[in-house]
């Protein structure tokens, strides 16, 4: 046999190894894109909690922070997560794996995740810290996510799902385990239900608020 030619292939960018998908967290890309398949043939904004009652939103925001946890150990830019190794290896996955779930609260639960590590790391005098770049990994995942339930519901409907994510109102203990709730009974009075869309502001979310799916819904509405 004759020698093996030399690898050519690039060498991967710098500080990569702080993102990591655990091996039972891999999953294939979505062979098609599920649709939109909540009840809307009537009005279904936050006035109307019932038709999100069921949703686990308190169990989903904890599932996102550990999986954000552990793909995320050293300080990144934005535009680092931006890269294409990173959104094949990490951005990607993450996105398929929650929307699969085909669950409207799931953008909800990202933006409550990226306003705690902002607080987490507001003590640091370093922005550039862990905490920040899991706080803008939650933004990014939540700007996607919302960017294919804008691409998979076609006609009359796309705004209303769009409608629907943003402002539907959702609070963090959300079928949270009754004990939970019972520990947490006086904390419960201050946390009043918000839309995705008020937590985007507060957490000072620009990328998200400027994104074509979320300005969509924001012109019509004050169109």
């Amino acid at each position: 046999m004759g020698d093996r030619p030399p690898d050519r292939r690039p060498a991967p960018p710098s500080r990569t190894r702080s993102l990591r998908i655990e091996e039972p967290e891999r999953r294939p890309l979505l062979a098609h894109r599920v649709t939109f398949s909540h009840e809307l043939d009537r009005e279904v904004f936050s006035c109307y909690a019932s038709a999100t009652s069921h949703l686990p939103v308190y169990t989903s925001i904890h599932r996102i922070r550990r999986d954000i946890v552990s793909v995320v150990e050293d300080y990144l830019s934005l535009e680092q997560l931006r890269d294409v190794r990173i959104n094949i290896s990490v951005v990607r996955p993450l996105v398929d794996k929650l929307y699969e779930q085909d669950d409207i609260s799931i953008v909800y639960c990202l933006l409550v995740n990226r306003a705690q590590f902002l607080n987490e790391q507001e003590h640091l005098k370093n922005r550039q810290n862990v905490n920040f770049t899991r706080a803008m990994l939650c933004e990014l995942v939540a700007t996607r996510i919302l960017r294919r339930f804008n691409e998979d519901n076609e006609g009359p409907q796309n705004l209303m799902v769009l409608a629907h994510i943003l402002i539907a109102g959702f609070e963090p203990f959300q079928n949270a385990p009754q004990e939970v709730r019972d520990e947490v009974q006086s904390f419960l009075s201050l946390n009043k239900t918000l839309p995705a869309l008020e937590v985007a502001i507060l957490s000072e979310s620009r990328h998200f608020l400027s994104s074509t799916s979320c300005q969509k819904v924001y012109v019509t509405s004050h169109g």
